[in-house]
């Protein structure tokens, strides 16, 4: 004997899954999206921190002006309100450390909580002489080698060397979704 309702569930399965993925595609291309946009601003910041590290090690402009120009050039990103940029100064010495010569923080950030430099110049307070946005260390003060990934004696005593550090803040699209902001960094030496 044939049972009756067993003609009308053939197709079940496949309206099913139609009803499904009209909600589970959608979710899928987000998170895709997303993924691409965080891949994109990753991709930026390092180049940014490269060429930050570039143009002060082979310029004479103020530190200010190509923080201020690589911020400018950052676009899909909005470093004003979710960036930061340091420029630091350091010097190789004979004891095979390295010294913190001069900080300069980006005054055009915007940010909060402002992220802290990953090269420690916590003891260092603005001199009086000092521009705003500089830091100058008024007593010898040493890298700490590891944040900069650097070696003991990486750099010869007297040779003096850039580091370029940049924060963003990475806002997701769909905040009231997914509640995970990530903060992207990068950082070169040269």
């Amino acid at each position: 004997m044939k049972n009756r309702f067993s003609i009308g569930c053939r197709g079940q399965s496949t309206i099913e899954f139609a009803f499904m993925a009209l909600f589970l595609l959608p979710l899928l291309a987000l998170g895709v999206f997303e993924f691409g946009r965080a891949i994109q601003a990753k991709n930026i910041v390092i180049n940014m921190s490269r060429e930050g590290t570039n143009l002060v090690r082979r310029s004479s402009d103020d530190p200010q002006n190509i923080m201020n120009a690589l911020a400018n050039t950052a676009q899909p990103l909005d470093m004003a309100r979710y960036g930061m940029f340091y420029i630091t100064e350091v010097k190789g010495m004979s004891s095979g450390q390295i010294e913190v010569v001069t900080q300069y923080k980006w005054l055009s950030a915007t940010v909060s909580p402002l992220p802290p430099s990953k090269v420690p110049v916590s003891s260092c307070t603005p001199g009086p002489h000092d521009p705003p946005g500089v830091c100058t260390p008024s007593s010898t003060l040493n890298a700490n080698l590891t944040a900069l990934h650097l070696t003991s004696g990486a750099l010869a005593d007297g040779q003096i060397a850039y580091v370029t550090e940049v924060f963003y803040h990475y806002p997701v699209i769909f905040r009231n979704i997914i509640n995970y902001s990530p903060q992207i960094y990068s950082i070169t030496i040269f």
